[in-house]
């Protein structure tokens, strides 16, 4: 296992961990409603909204659920209900023009209702395993430019960590201390420099890093964002938002966007893939067990088994959502793990998967 420093918002703590995020509460979500509303309203708008935010939380595609998604469409969201409860809230929210008291309404959902629904409409399902994302956040307001991070908090930070929680995305912002200062300039970071930003990322052992810059130009905010893979790809993202008050939102929604492409597949009775994956340094049962409870755990594989061993050689037979570079990138997320290239001359060349198991 490997023990990196996990500073979600501003807590700071360590944690061991061998795999990418587990994202709780997918199929999960709490809606603040006026509380003059009888119950039979309060439900029926509760059931919508919460079935909306589950299905943008389990898809990573708030683009799709927001713009194709009708009320219409979610109907039948009460059948999907596993639990519900209904509480006190202390918010005021707003209500034909007026500030009023307001209920909380904590709905669960059944997993299989949700995945079904996105299967139907061919949007990809996310699993829980999610890579974490460390986030170097700058903004620009023409008096100068401003890092955020847990010694330095802001209010554009904070809209984010909330955003990214209801996107079901692992955001961690870094601590900003000596090291920090001392590892990145402002500077480098504006300017994308990816060596001194990739330097700095490493006490973090995220899966991701990315650095964002915000410049407040007049009526509208100019958003530049990078994102750096494992592989060493980076991509670029860029856009213009009007209103301030959804910086935070959009910045969500365009890096769950970019991950949700990435590490999910679109789910379809005729659309697996069947793919062999070749292990080398299967040399005990116990290792065997902890590598079937891998490909367990991730989401893009529906089922395998096991074709051959011999010699601490295993090879697996995998059926699989999204075909081999989503399955290669989620692999990627951990140790457990690590490509192993056959030669040309091998003569299992013709394996699309080759890896040794790394894990503990």
């Amino acid at each position: 296992m490997k023990n990196r420093i996990l500073i979600l918002m501003f807590c700071v703590f360590w944690m061991p961990i061998s795999f990418a995020d587990t994202i709780t509460g997918l199929y999960r979500a709490e809606i603040i409603l006026p509380s003059n509303l009888t119950e039979g309203q309060l439900l029926g708008a509760a059931f919508k909204q919460a079935a909306k935010n589950v299905l943008i939380k389990v898809s990573g595609r708030p683009d799709l659920i927001n713009t194709t998604i009708k009320d219409n469409d979610l109907k039948s969201a009460p059948a999907w209900v596993a639990q519900h409860s209904i509480l006190s809230s202390d918010q005021l929210v707003q209500f034909n023009g007026e500030m009023v008291s307001s209920k909380k309404v904590v709905v669960t959902f059944y997993e299989q209702s949700i995945n079904l629904f996105l299967i139907d409409r061919k949007i990809a399902i996310w699993g829980n395993n999610r890579p974490s994302v460390l986030v170097w956040l700058l903004e620009d307001n023409g008096r100068g430019r401003n890092l955020s991070g847990v010694n330095s908090p802001s209010a554009l930070l904070s809209a984010v960590a909330t955003h990214a929680a209801d996107n079901g995305l692992p955001i961690y912002a870094p601590i900003l201390d000596e090291v920090d200062v001392n590892a990145v300039s402002i500077s480098a970071l504006w300017g994308f420099f990816e060596e001194e930003v990739a330097q700095a990322s490493k006490r973090y052992q995220t899966d991701l890093f990315s650095v964002v810059r915000v410049s407040h130009v007049s009526n509208k905010q100019s958003v530049d964002i990078r994102v750096y893979f494992p592989s060493g790809e980076i991509i670029p993202l860029s856009f213009d938002i009007a209103n301030n008050a959804n910086v935070a939102l959009v910045i969500n929604n365009e890096l769950s966007q970019l991950l949700s492409e990435r590490y999910a597949a679109v789910r379809g009775a005729d659309e697996e893939f069947s793919l062999k994956m070749r292990l080398v340094g299967i040399d005990t049962y116990d290792k065997m067990q902890k590598v079937q409870n891998y490909l367990d755990s991730i989401t893009l594989v529906r089922k395998w088994h096991l074709a051959s061993l011999k010699d601490g050689e295993v090879v697996y037979i995998i059926q699989s959502d999204g075909g081999v570079k989503k399955l290669k990138d989620s692999i990627a997320l951990n140790t457990v793990l690590t490509e192993n290239p056959l030669s040309a001359l091998d003569p299992n060349a013709n394996i699309s998967l080759s890896y040794e198991f790394k894990g503990k």
